[in-house]
């Protein structure tokens, strides 16, 4: 499986948390930060390959994330799009497709990226996407072809521009899973209300 074993994922953990009130990355779920179990899920499916982006406060994201292969965003204020080009810039040469995972989809599972791993491995050259009832989104996978578009993104928006262009196919995977993530301290909360949901 040559081409599995090329897949990068990059867990995005680099925001100011604004709406949060605080870091959410290292909010504390089950005896795990956010950032650790994004981390950690993201590990089942590319192992060692698996990157962390940070910008804001950034070795205390570290710390919590107990992960060792990271990149800093020194321009993260500028929002996803440039998180997800330092991602790209960093594998740009060894990677034959790039996971995009959030720290706060706290719902997605290692076999939810198994299935959209399995979905890219069978369409090397397509966008892998999630989609979450009328929604698409994170987790995505982005082949070598688009890495030069994701190089280039800046501002908030992500990378939904390079989705929904035109330029490459798109292939979607059915995953309420990546419905929810933490923006809020009430998302939080109805998650700690409900904890069979998160089943890891």
């Amino acid at each position: 499986m040559e081409q599995a074993e090329r897949i990068y994922a990059a867990v995005m953990a680099a925001g100011e948390s604004k709406r949060f009130g605080q870091p959410k990355q290292l909010v504390d779920i089950d005896g795990e930060s956010l950032v650790g179990r994004a981390c950690r899920v993201a590990g089942t499916v590319v192992g060692a390959r698996t990157l962390l982006v940070l910008g804001h406060d950034w070795r205390s994201v570290l710390k919590a994330s107990g992960h060792h292969c990271f990149v800093i965003n020194e321009n993260y204020r500028s929002g996803l799009g440039s998180s997800i080009a330092a991602a790209a810039t960093a594998v740009r040469h060894t990677a034959s497709g790039l996971l995009i995972t959030l720290a706060d989809q706290v719902l997605v599972t290692g076999a939810d990226l198994e299935r959209l791993s399995a979905l890219h491995q069978d369409n090397p050259d397509s966008i892998a996407v999630a989609r979450f009832g009328d929604s698409i989104g994170p987790p995505v996978i982005f082949p070598a072809c688009a890495f030069d578009d994701l190089m280039s993104l800046e501002g908030p928006q992500g990378a939904k521009t390079i989705v929904e262009s035109g330029r490459y196919p798109v292939i979607m995977l059915d995953c309420d899973n990546a419905r929810v993530d933490i923006d809020r301290p009430e998302d939080l909360q109805a998650l700690v209300e409900a904890p069979d949901n998160l089943t890891g």
